[in-house]
């Protein structure tokens, strides 16, 4: 499993069958090289990568889990959202409509009702934070209004279905109070 502190959340807004893809895909644009890769059959874990030389330099690579219509990119950096973006866009070859997940700015919120989270605090420029308590784990939970997501280092992937469910949920309790 992915060892993790960070992750973005990627919303694809229309319809891509990924059950339809065959095997790994890779090219290059104007001297950039990039790929996706799946780590299995139902194509829901993988890695993106880019690199601007493919034969000396360095090979960025990001880790990802997909659950239906949503990436969650493991990385602190809100910017490789354009990275999927631009792989996604050139494997489905058109627009692709994908958004990150960002707390909204000068919003309001409702308070969520989850054992899980306690003193959560929001403000409107920097988002949310929350100590969380699942089982015998603990975190401080960070949701930035760049849409970056921090918490304590793990790689237990129920844990990280759950931080997934709560910022999900907290994103929510904001945009029921702009409707």
């Amino acid at each position: 499993m992915i060892m993790s502190s960070s992750l973005i959340m990627i919303k694809v807004n229309n319809y891509l069958n990924f059950g339809e893809l065959q095997g790994d895909l890779f090219f290059e644009e104007e001297k950039t090289f990039y790929s996706l890769s799946f780590e299995s059959k139902q194509k829901d874990v993988g890695e993106i990568h880019w690199t601007t030389s493919y034969q000396f330099g360095k090979m960025n690579i990001v880790y990802f889990l997909r659950q239906e219509n949503f990436f969650y990119l493991f990385t602190s950096t809100p910017e490789h959202f354009n990275i999927l973006k631009k792989i996604l866009t050139h494997l489905f070859q058109g627009e692709i409509n994908i958004e990150l997940l960002k707390v909204p700015r000068k919003s309001k919120f409702v308070d969520i009702n989850d054992n899980r989270v306690c003193d959560i605090k929001y403000d409107e420029n920097f988002g949310f934070s929350a100590n969380l308590k699942i089982e015998n784990w603990s975190s401080l939970l960070k949701f930035y209004s760049n849409g970056l997501i921090t918490y304590k280092m793990n790689d237990n992937r129920q844990l990280i279905d759950e931080i997934i469910s709560i910022c999900k949920a907290l994103l929510d309790g904001v945009v029921k109070q702009n409707e």
